[in-house]
C-alpha cells in the first residue's frame, strides 16, 4: 500500500497490493491464461495442422494443441508468480532483472507482441466479413414492453466454408442453409436483392 499522504495515481498503481485487497488468486490467473488461448488465432493455427494444409490427423492435432497450451500456461503462470506472491505489477517485477531504465525496454518488448497478436486476430476475423454493408434498413417495431420504436438493421456479407456447422440461439425459430435460388417460403421481401448484391461482390 502507498504510505504517501498525497500519492499520485501513477505512483499508487506501482505499490504492492495487500493480500486482502487482491482480486485474483492463483486459480484465477490460471483460468485467465487458459481463456486467453481460446482465440481465433489458435483456431486458425489448429486448422493449419489438418488437411488439406497440414498432414496431421484430428487426434494428433489435438495432442499438439494441448501440449502447446500446457507449455504456454506453465510459462505464463511462472512469469506471474512474483506478482501474485508480492502483489507487484510486471513493471516493478522486471526492475529486479533489468533495472529501472531497462525495465521500460522489457515492458515494450512485452507490449509489442500483444499489439501484434490483437491485430492479427482482428485481421483473421475480418477475413470472413465484407466490411461494406449489403443493406441498411429502418422500420417500425414494437418492443417487448409494448413501446413502439424504430429498429435499425445493418446486414453484412459473411463467408463460411461448406462444412460450417450452424448454431441456433433461443431467438431463432429455424436455422438452415439454403441455396440462393431456392429461398424458403416467408422469406423477407428484400432478401433476394441482398443476395444479388452479395453474389456480385463474391464474383467481383
Amino acid at each position: 500500500m502507498n504510505d504517501n499522504k498525497n500519492p499520485t495515481p501513477e505512483a499508487d498503481s506501482l505499490q504492492p497490493t495487500s493480500a486482502t485487497a487482491r482480486v485474483f488468486s492463483l486459480g484465477s490467473y490460471v483460468l485467465m491464461w487458459w481463456s486467453s488461448l481460446i482465440v481465433v488465432q489458435a483456431f486458425a493455427l489448429g486448422q493449419g495442422f489438418l488437411p488439406p494444409v497440414g498432414r496431421l490427423n484430428l487426434t494428433q492435432a489435438i495432442v499438439v494443441m494441448v501440449v502447446a497450451a500446457v507449455a504456454s500456461i506453465v510459462m505464463f503462470s511462472l512469469n506471474g508468480e512474483p506478482g501474485l506472491r508480492y502483489g507487484i505489477p510486471y513493471s516493478i517485477q522486471s526492475r529486479t532483472s533489468f533495472g529501472v531504465r531497462g525495465s521500460k525496454f522489457a515492458e515494450l518488448l512485452r507490449a509489442v507482441p500483444a499489439i501484434i497478436w490483437c491485430g492479427n486476430g482482428t485481421w483473421i476475423g475480418a477475413l470472413s466479413f465484407d466490411p461494406r454493408p449489403i443493406s441498411l434498413d429502418v422500420h417500425s417495431l414494437t418492443c417487448s414492453l409494448g413501446v413502439p420504436t424504430r429498429h435499425f438493421d445493418v446486414t453484412y456479407l459473411a463467408i463460411a466454408p461448406d462444412s460450417a456447422p450452424l448454431s441456433q440461439s433461443h431467438e431463432s425459430l429455424d436455422l438452415r442453409w439454403v441455396t440462393w435460388d431456392a429461398l424458403p417460403e416467408g422469406a423477407a421481401p428484400n432478401l433476394p436483392g441482398m443476395i444479388e448484391v452479395a453474389r456480385r461482390r463474391i464474383d467481383a
